[in-house]
């Protein structure tokens, strides 16, 4: 049994780390240079008369008290935290829902732009393509510097990315509805261009979180690896988009299911629209739960699910063209019932992302609000 007036340096040190380190923030490099300042100034202060402990206590308390010293880690590491790779996370989805909508709305502009200055189709294609390319050049070259400097999101930020990354499929809408259908073969070839560069963007994002998952479980091998924790969030937060990606396929697989469904007229429409609404937020709902319970757990991913779902993200939206393409090709479809389903669809969906864009704007503003009282 120790005595009570037992004190072990390096045990204490544990234990302020252990303070600081919460949200594990600190690298092995980090971690190595507060051990060393700390034992020198402890040893140094022993040296001018006081006993371990006390050169101790006044060491730490010259360092800084724990509470400052991780808040100031956890403003210069903005991704680390749970709380900040949910918000880094989200506005990745934002942003991603943003940038989609705009090379669709592009489709429909070009298609204006032929119109006023009488273009050929093919010249309409070749500035579309380049349009296109530019901006999501653009994008990816934003969301490169964001993960590399993971410097503190701006206001204007962290207020612009989640409100146009909501109101752009309602503006996409609305831009649909005032298509001028005598420049329809335009249209058709943009969304064309569109598939082609959506879906080389979805493979090279899943090679790129793979290489993240590898990269991760590879520097995991190693004790307090800063590599690790960092690959880690990097890994949380691209495996978060392609999990938006996921719910957002498997919502409309559910609306094949119930046209499917309504092909044995067992049922009344109205009723195949309550069980296909009931359905989806029965999922959502499920889905949602567990999100939430993540984050308030601190859980990351198990391996299954960073195998699983990038995989199921990027093969669900062409899962989706195959069984509304299987089920066209073998009944007629009622347009009323898909008009209906798909509306469950947007109202559910829009939900969700008005649920995710109110609890960033909650998260940012504690996030802010706890770096004024650090400040």
């Amino acid at each position: 049994m120790r005595h009570p007036d037992h004190f072990n340096l390096h045990e204490a040190i544990d234990a302020y780390l252990h303070e600081i380190n919460q949200n594990a923030l600190l690298n092995h490099e980090e971690r190595a240079e507060i051990i060393d300042h700390l034992l020198t100034e402890t040893e140094i202060l022993q040296e001018q008369g006081l006993s371990e402990r006390a050169a101790f206590t006044l060491a730490a308390r010259q360092f800084g008290p724990s509470e400052q010293i991780s808040r100031e880690y956890q403003r210069v590491k903005p991704f680390f935290t749970v709380g900040k790779a949910a918000i880094a996370g989200s506005l990745l989805i934002f942003f991603t829902v943003f940038i989609v909508n705009l090379i669709y709305a592009l489709s429909l502009g070009m298609a204006v732009i032929a119109g006023q200055f009488s273009l050929s189709p093919s010249a309409t294609t070749s500035i579309d393509l380049a349009l296109k390319i530019t901006l999501i050049i653009g994008a990816l070259r934003y969301v490169q510097w964001r993960f590399k400097y993971q410097s503190k999101f701006k206001a204007w930020e962290a207020i612009i990315i989640p409100f146009v990354g909501l109101l752009s499929p309602f503006m996409l809408e609305y831009c649909y509805s005032y298509n001028n259908s005598a420049y329809q073969d335009i249209v058709l070839k943009g969304l064309s261009n569109n598939s082609i560069i959506l879906s080389i963007l979805m493979f090279g994002g899943l090679v790129t979180c793979y290489r993240m998952i590898y990269q991760w479980r590879r520097f995991g091998r190693k004790i307090l690896s800063g590599s690790a924790s960092d690959t880690k969030v990097r890994t949380g937060i691209f495996v978060m988009l392609f999990l938006f990606l996921a719910i957002f396929s498997l919502t409309h697989i559910i609306t094949s299911f119930s046209i499917w469904l309504a092909t044995f007229n067992i049922f009344k429409l109205s009723w195949i629209k309550l069980f296909d609404f009931g359905l989806k937020l029965i999922f959502l709902g499920g889905v949602l739960t567990v999100i939430v319970s993540r984050i308030r757990t601190k859980a990351f991913f198990k391996k299954f699910e960073l195998i699983s779902i990038p995989l199921l993200g990027i093969v669900s939206p062409f899962l989706i063209d195959i069984l509304f393409l299987t089920i066209a090709s073998r009944i007629r479809i009622n347009k009323t019932l898909f008009v209906m389903l798909n509306l469950n669809s947007q109202i559910l969906l829009g939900l969700i992302l008005i649920v995710i864009a109110i609890t960033t704007y909650a998260l940012l503003y504690r996030e802010r609000k706890m770096f004024r009282t650090a400040s």
